[in-house]
């Protein structure tokens, strides 16, 4: 049985080890070496931004038999083009290679779907990933190919 439960600070050392799994996956679509993932960095990132002072997302994870085998993190946000233009931004999801086939991912994302004050869910899909599109289309996702993804640094 899955059990999809709030992010809490005590589920951060299952997700530091789900991240270094995600990097290693990503790394192996693009057959290229990535920079290795800074645990201490991203653990306080997640500390910071989940549960600090000003929390700017949230999130769940997944349990099978006791054990963290996948989360999702996400925000709300504002679509001007919807009616009523509340809706969640996903920004990363994950599954163990040990869980997938087991309906996880799909629990996580019922789960987002299910915040009644939401229209629906966006998120951004890297092109190198033919697992998740295939997922995701399943699931009914379509592209909006006429809105690119777009990153500005400072």
């Amino acid at each position: 049985m899955i059990q999809i439960l709030p992010l809490r600070k005590s589920h951060i050392d299952s997700i530091i080890e789900l991240n270094v799994e995600f990097d290693t996956y990503l790394s192996s679509l693009s057959n290229t070496k990535t920079n290795v993932l800074d645990v201490k960095k991203k653990r306080i990132q997640i500390l910071e931004n989940a549960f600090g002072k000003r929390k700017i997302f949230s999130g769940y994870v997944a349990k099978v038999s006791w054990e963290i085998v996948g989360f999702t993190f996400y925000h709300y946000g504002f679509d001007p083009d919807e009616t009523e233009g509340k809706v969640i931004y996903m920004f990363e999801l994950f599954v163990s290679e040990k869980a997938r086939g087991k309906w996880v991912w799909k629990a996580l994302i019922e789960k987002l779907q299910s915040h009644e004050d939401s229209l629906g869910l966006y998120f951004a899909v890297w092109k190198k990933n033919p697992y998740a599109i295939e997922f995701y289309q399943k699931l009914g996702a379509n592209w909006v190919e006429d809105v690119p993804f777009m990153k500005l640094m400072k």
